[in-house]
């Protein structure tokens, strides 16, 4: 009687050690270590199950996998939180899904396949996909597979003609560990990444790839036809993907990527800039970089934020930029592991405008022979000059200068004749009008 009981409390070990060691992969599993988590499940439920002790026992190795899908049928949007034993195994799971009918994994959208037929289908998760994924002929290209994270497939992705449209947005990555096709649209937004290791096939026509700013890196060949050649054009090698990414590839998807980020977004106050952001797990983690770019290209480090090592919790974290200039205004976090692999994240973009409320022309009125004018110091915290002009209501300008103080004095070389006249302050593209009386 206690023999069984050593091999079954053995076995639990066992498995528990094992799942545990890859637990921070940050839920990219390894297709070998994924087959033999499933070996030990099975050889632990003949011996519980010899013992009269059920299953039970097996969420106790899996409580710590998180998984997040938000899937839109017709017009309702679900967000679940899974920590079921298979949590690998995500896509098969029907408690992932708004109708807890989990779609195939080949021929999806097919409705004689499958009962998700009429489901428009968003990835929000650090998700992976061991093995291929398809999708079918619909009759139309009128949904949409939008990935707002991060997907990984081990194995191939493909898109038939008239089924789903791929769309990536700001900040997401889809990684292909094999070949992609696509017979229809594919979307990548400014700041999304598809990363394919194998060859793409692009043979929807014209309009099936379209990128704006986004990154795509194919390690093999770009064949088909229609816009294949703007695809062939964006391609980037894998030395311009962040380090993290990198190894990520050369490791065949066993190396974590330092974090998973939940949300970046940035709010202007005034002044100042508020960026705020969160991450949903870190592995390796050292710290964060705070960029900052005033044309989207050259960015400068204008702080950094201490990461938290290696956690599974949700982290949030905050900066104040103190200093933004006048107009658009690019952040961006590069984060950064303890071995100095880094990753950059998703762009966003957060417009400063600036505060005429304090600007002022006196004496108001005046005697038409000159006028002073007050402009607040942060106006010209921008690129762009300073500049006001004086006209009348017909619009023909009397004088003009550049303002290069917060004081200006302005004199008239002839009297202006009484009535109102227009005082107008701009700087770029924004532009503040004041009336200026004369008697």
């Amino acid at each position: 009687m206690n023999a069984p009981k050593k091999s079954m409390k053995r076995c639990f070990l066992h498995m528990n050690s094992f799942v545990h060691k890859f637990i921070y992969r940050s839920f990219v599993m390894h297709r070998a270590a994924m087959k033999r988590i499933i070996l030990l499940m099975e050889d632990c439920s003949l011996k519980t199950q010899e013992n009269g002790r059920g299953i039970k026992h097996f969420s106790l190795a899996f409580l710590t996998v998180f998984l997040l899908i938000n899937v839109t049928a017709s017009a309702q949007e679900v967000s679940i939180s899974q920590t079921a034993t298979d949590g690998f195994y995500y896509w098969n799971t029907g408690s992932n899904w708004t109708d807890n009918t989990a779609p195939p994994t080949a021929n999806i959208g097919d409705p004689l396949q499958n009962a998700g037929g009429n489901i428009q289908i968003q990835i929000e998760g650090y998700i992976s996909r061991n093995g291929s994924l398809s999708f079918a002929n619909i009759g139309a290209n009128t949904r949409e597979f939008v990935i707002k994270d991060t997907l990984v497939v081990y194995g191939s992705l493909s898109f038939a003609n008239n089924s789903y449209s791929l769309t990536m947005l700001s900040g997401s990555l889809l990684v292909v560990l094999g070949d992609f096709s696509a017979n229809n649209k594919v979307t990548v937004a400014n700041g999304g990444t598809i990363v394919v290791d194998g060859n793409m096939t692009l043979s929807g026509g014209q309009n099936e790839y379209a990128s704006t700013g986004g990154v795509l890196v194919v390690t093999g060949t770009i064949t088909g036809n229609g816009d294949t050649p703007a695809a062939i054009a964006d391609n980037e090698l894998v030395t311009d993907l962040p380090t993290g990414v990198q190894d990520f590839l050369t490791d065949g998807g066993t190396t974590p990527l330092p974090i998973v980020l939940s949300y970046f977004e940035g709010k202007a106050l005034d002044d100042v800039v508020k960026l705020a952001w969160e991450t949903l797990s870190e592995e390796n983690f050292d710290h964060f970089e705070i960029q900052r770019s005033h044309d989207g290209r050259e960015f400068e480090v204008i702080g950094t934020k201490q990461g938290n090592g290696f956690t599974s919790e949700k982290h949030q974290y905050s900066f104040i930029d103190n200093a933004p200039k006048i107009g658009m205004n690019y952040y961006r976090l590069n984060a950064i592991d303890f071995d100095g692999s880094f990753e950059i994240f998703e762009t966003i973009v957060v417009e400063v405008k600036p505060n005429f409320s304090n600007v002022s022309v006196y004496p108001n009125p005046t005697n038409g022979n000159s006028f002073e004018m007050q402009i607040p110091e942060d106006i010209f915290n921008n690129f762009y000059e300073v500049t006001f002009s004086v006209s009348d209501l017909k619009g023909q300008v009397i004088t003009s200068g550049e303002i290069t103080s917060a004081q200006v004095s302005t004199s008239f070389d002839n009297q202006l004749k009484t009535g109102i006249y227009l005082v107008t302050i701009q700087t770029g593209a924004y532009s503040s009008t004041l009336r200026l009386m004369v008697n």
